[in-house]
């Protein structure tokens, strides 16, 4: 699978490269490496207070983790994306890509040596892996919130089949959760860097090339989460649904569903920058793999 090799080249920077090292340490607003414990903790207080004293904002309220968990990975490939794509242009602006890219790499080396530098500048890209704990918290949270209005029906499952099978429910639907978390933050992340190293071919303006890589990566991403929400909500036969055991089917053909689409988006996208930046596909996995 096209996401997992490049997972793995994104994890696996070329540090030695000089440009990698040029770009990791070149001085810009950083991105935010993570949120203090005691900051979660006043803001969560905060939204109880504001949602006590304002009732309607109790289900925004509700929503925070799902959306924090959610769009933890979206944020860092939205700001990724629109780093890669002016630092690039940046280069073609100097003159100096073109230099660049006579060295042995190429255009697609140079490329992907700078767009390694961007997301591993102030140690980003690690901080990025370390939401696991909380997305599990998370995914349990909002497990026993959505499962509030089927507990007649796990009342019936414990009844006919004991405790085990509503337990063994409930664990599905976290264990689903939590893929979904997962997979969307690797994804994203990749194609947020994709997407940034993919503009400037066709842009040489910093503020447009930021410009069309923002807002062609927030079209990827919810085209995705449109047409897995048309395929697995709308066109499949929800109204077979009646009982937890479809349910459960469903919601892992959705997530595969999901975990394809994104996947085609990927492979399209790396194969169109191999083709236009003229790299090899077999000496790019050897040298950056």
């Amino acid at each position: 699978m096209m996401t997992w090799t490049l997972w793995g080249m994104l994890k696996n920077p070329p540090r030695d490269h000089p440009l990698f090292k040029r770009m990791s340490k070149a001085h810009v607003t950083p991105l935010p490496s993570h949120i203090n414990i005691a900051t979660i903790a006043v803001l969560v207080v905060m939204i109880c207070f504001l949602s006590a004293v304002v009732p309607p904002l109790l289900p925004f309220a509700l929503m925070l983790p799902v959306i924090f968990a959610v769009f933890n990975g979206s944020v860092y490939g939205l700001v990724w994306a629109a780093c890669v794509s002016r630092t690039l242009v940046h280069e073609h602006e100097q003159g100096t890509f073109e230099i660049l890219s006579i060295a042995p790499d190429g255009a697609f080396g140079a490329t992907w040596a700078i767009c390694m530098g961007c997301i591993h500048r102030s140690g980003a890209f690690e901080h990025l892996r370390a939401f696991s704990l909380e997305e599990f918290a998370i995914a349990w949270t909002v497990t026993l919130i959505l499962s509030a209005g089927k507990w007649q029906q796990y009342i019936n499952l414990f009844a006919e089949n004991g405790l085990v099978f509503p337990i063994i429910v409930l664990m599905t639907y976290s264990v689903l959760l939590i893929l979904t978390f997962y997979f969307n933050n690797v994804q994203s992340v990749i194609m947020g860097v994709l997407t940034g190293m993919a503009i400037p071919i066709f842009v040489r303006s910093w503020l447009d090339a930021q410009l069309w890589a923002i807002g062609i990566y927030m079209l990827l991403q919810f085209s995705t989460y449109l047409l897995t929400w048309l395929i697995g909500g709308v066109l499949m036969p929800t109204s077979l649904a009646a009982n937890v055991p479809t349910e459960i089917l469903i919601a892992f053909i959705s997530l595969g569903i999901f975990y394809m689409i994104r996947e085609i988006v990927i492979s399209v996208l790396w194969r169109m920058l191999v083709f236009k930046l003229n790299g090899d596909t077999s000496e790019i996995q050897q040298s950056f793999g």
